[in-house]
């Protein structure tokens, strides 16, 4: 991910899994699940949090929050 530190919190199309203790590039997390991952911290978090491999859940993507958005991307 690139130049996601601290503007909003970044929905990520992954579901929540503990991470792997072994390092995996770009790992693609589980099927299905109950909460949505968040990554990058927002302006309304500390300075620890605004980074791109700092993640949090949330249950549903329908959450109305100022501090959460999402990024559009298209692939070639």
């Amino acid at each position: 991910m690139h130049d996601t530190h601290g503007n909003v919190w970044e929905w990520c199309n992954d579901w929540h899994a503990p991470l792997p203790i072994s390092e995996i590039t770009d790992p693609t997390g589980p099927a299905t699940g109950t909460y949505r991952i968040l990554r990058g911290g927002s302006f309304l978090t500390d300075d620890l949090s605004a980074r791109s491999f700092d993640r949090t859940h949330l249950r549903t993507p329908d959450l109305r929050y100022e501090g959460i958005g999402f990024r559009l991307a298209k692939t070639k």
